[in-house]
């Protein structure tokens, strides 16, 4: 029977491609069954890890050496409960720094474990203008930088620059000239990434992982943030003409305003268009009800067409490897509805908000298009192994702390339109069988141990996704890698 067992194991693991990983045993948890969320930050210096356990008064501190030894562990009595969702990290002389903020965005405050002398320390700091906001966060191994918008002037971007002992330092930042200079009509900032709601205004700007599988639900949002090893580039497009970046670039990591043209729709009434970037290329989306154009570019020779895909409504799509999926409709009750005329898709898009997401899988691009319905903010959001998750709980949808666990959270809740395709490494289509993705090989793993998985969480290191979660049957919590 033992000997079944192990057979048993070694099946489950070749067949998802997952090994074991890093640990946390029961008795280095003071209550497993008060873990409400965990994460896990790398240190690629030293290839050490850290771990966060978090219940409801606490959070617990775990820091691994390179071969997955536990060094050390410290329990903070955590920060004030309006802090809940972590934005940045900082790892430096054995210490760790996790940045968090309020639900509004215009209040930050720290933990900082300090795992030579066992110690932590929790402060709030001071901002400015009440009416700051946060927009979005980027990290290295020993700097955080926090970019928020002041709701009250137009292009009014401040940095904020927070180091290891807990200080910072802010520097005003604006990009009139800049938009301005470059062509672009609305030279305001906060045109494109603050959106207004009844009496509040929201920022719209989400961070993407362009090397895992995004659906349509994260993609289609207009403006996006895409890391990368010595900076990263916001991209909006709101704009029907241009893709407008905004590159920031190490050290100073301050942007410089870029525009890279869209082509035109034959009739651009009603257009609606979008971007993603992979690799070193720029793919943008245009359509109406009567025609769909995708082009795929390079970044620095954007003037180039790598690829240009274009189908009119009264034309079959040539291209597509499913049929036109429609799920999430009122017709649908939780089933997945399939179409074949190219017009229901752009009638489908044009009434939506359109776009793209490519995924490289093996040898082959995985390339979505397609518009989701435009969805109400606040409340909460059902993700399949999460439950209810209300938006910017402390580990729930850590967006700009971790999102990858927003994508995965997302990939099977989709209430897009959308066709899937395959095409290889030059661009040709190719015929076929869209293959599992490393977010659909975990959900099978995560079927075979159904009952055995609790507080789960996600996260991508260098080309592997880290599956965690609290194991009953072991008694445990566990950390699992799964290759792309």
């Amino acid at each position: 029977m033992k000997a079944n067992f192990i057979l048993l194991l070694l099946f489950v693991n070749t067949c998802f491609g997952q090994y074991p990983f890093l640990e946390i045993n029961a008795s280095d948890i003071q209550s497993r069954w008060k873990i409400q969320d965990a994460y896990l930050i790398e240190d690629s210096k030293t290839n050490s890890y850290y771990a966060i356990l978090e219940e409801d008064k606490v959070t617990h501190g775990f820091k691994f050496d390179s071969i997955g030894t536990l060094v050390n562990r410290i329990t903070s009595e955590g920060l004030k409960r309006k802090y809940k969702e972590i934005i940045g990290h900082i790892i430096k002389n054995n210490k760790l720094l996790l940045i968090q903020k309020n639900d509004k965005g215009n209040k930050f405050a720290y933990i900082q474990y300090d795992f030579t002398t066992g110690k932590t320390k929790e402060a709030e700091y001071d901002i400015e203008k009440r009416t700051d906001r946060f927009v979005e966060s980027y990290c290295t191994s020993d700097r955080c930088i926090i970019y928020t918008i002041d709701i009250s002037n137009n292009n009014s971007l401040k940095k904020w620059e927070y180091k290891i002992d807990g200080k910072s330092s802010v520097k005003e930042i604006f990009l009139t000239k800049q938009l301005r200079m470059s062509g672009i009509k609305d030279n305001y900032l906060s045109s494109y990434i603050i959106e207004a709601k009844g009496f509040t205004s929201n920022i719209d700007l989400v961070k993407v992982n362009n090397k895992i599988p995004n659906n349509i639900e994260i993609t289609a949002n207009p403006n996006k943030m895409y890391e990368y090893e010595n900076g990263f580039v916001w991209t909006l497009d709101g704009d029907l003409e241009h893709t407008i970046l905004l590159n920031f670039d190490y050290p100073e990591f301050e942007p410089k305003v870029r525009i890279i043209k869209k082509s035109r729709l034959k009739n651009e009434w009603g257009g609606k268009s979008n971007s993603f970037l992979f690799e070193d290329k720029i793919a943008q989306v245009m359509s109406n009800n009567k025609e769909l154009i995708v082009d795929i570019k390079s970044i620095e020779q954007p003037e180039d067409l790598i690829k240009t895909l274009r189908v009119g409504k009264k034309e079959e799509i040539e291209f597509k490897n499913s049929q036109i999926l429609q799920e999430g409709s009122m017709y649908s009750f939780g089933s997945t509805r399939k179409m074949e005329k190219t017009s229901k898709l752009l009638r489908k898009m044009s009434s939506q908000d359109n776009g793209i997401s490519i995924n490289r899988n093996k040898d082959k691009y995985h390339i979505t298009i397609g518009g989701i319905r435009k969805q109400t903010s606040g409340g909460g959001m059902m993700m399949p192994g999460f439950g209810a998750v209300p938006m910017g709980t402390f580990g729930a949808m850590t967006v700009s702390f971790n999102p990858t666990f927003y994508a995965y959270g997302l990939y099977s809740n989709t209430g897009s339109t959308r066709i899937e395709c395959l095409f290889d490494k030059e661009f040709n289509h190719s015929e076929g069988e869209i293959e599992k993705n490393v977010f659909d090989r975990i959900d099978d793993y995560k079927e075979v141990n159904e009952r055995n998985i609790k507080v789960e969480s996600i996260t991508y290191f260098n080309n592997r996704v880290i599956l965690g979660y609290l194991s009953l049957r072991e008694d445990r919590y566990l950390f699992k890698s799964f290759d792309l």
